[in-house]
């Protein structure tokens, strides 16, 4: 029992020494760390970029077309081991169409899109009346390949710039039907610089200067 009671007592000047220790830091480090989200603690502390890539600033609107069961994943870092800060709902079903969050687009970086909100828009409600609420605002990233856009530029280019060579036209006719930028298929997009964005569609990939985020009326 000695031995114990020896053993109990000696914790006691470790506990000292830890609150020493605790004294010295700076209180507004300690106070950032306890009020810092759970999200953020477990990915790097408040002093650390979010990624060290390069990131290109962008603006634009497009939507989620992730399906899983569970919903898109918006991560705190461009990368798939990050925290998950939301996920993004399914679409939801209006009548024979669907309609899917809607995301603003910031930034880009190494296959990634950095989002700042998503909300249903007022498309899907069935009277078109409001936007819905926010499912998530703040700053976080997305698969770049998880958002899609409707093209609302009449020229593909093959880069950032409105004198770069020209990749497709897409206006004209097609089977002896019009063709427009939002009738061209999508099938994934790229990358963003500003207000351009890199789509991979039907007629190769390739830059347009503009695009849409309207689902269901036209661009």
């Amino acid at each position: 029992m000695g031995m114990v009671r020896a053993t109990r007592r000696a914790r006691g000047p470790r506990r000292a020494v830890v609150r020493a220790c605790m004294a010295t830091l700076p209180a507004a480090l300690v106070l950032a760390a306890l009020a810092a989200p759970a999200s953020a603690q477990r990915t790097a502390p408040a002093n650390v970029p979010r990624t060290a890539g390069t990131v290109v600033a962008c603006d634009f609107s497009g939507w989620s077309v992730d399906r899983g069961t569970f919903g898109l994943p918006v991560r705190y870092e461009p990368n798939a081991d990050s925290a998950v800060l939301a996920r993004l709902p399914a679409p939801r079903v209006i009548g024979v169409d669907e309609v899917a969050v809607l995301v603003r687009v910031t930034g880009y970086s190494n296959g990634w899109f950095r989002v700042g909100s998503a909300f249903f828009p007022a498309e899907a409600d069935e009277g078109y009346s409001r936007q819905s609420a926010t499912w998530f605002r703040g700053e976080g990233w997305v698969p770049a390949d998880r958002i899609k856009a409707t093209l609302a530029s009449d020229t593909l280019r093959a880069a950032p710039r409105g004198n770069a060579r020209v990749v497709a036209s897409l206006t004209g006719t097609r089977g002896g039907f019009p063709l427009t930028p939002d009738s061209v298929a999508v099938k994934r997009l790229v990358s963003c610089q500003g207000q351009w964005v890199q789509a991979e569609t039907e007629f190769g990939t390739g830059w347009v200067s503009r695009v849409c985020g309207r689902q269901l009326e036209q661009c």
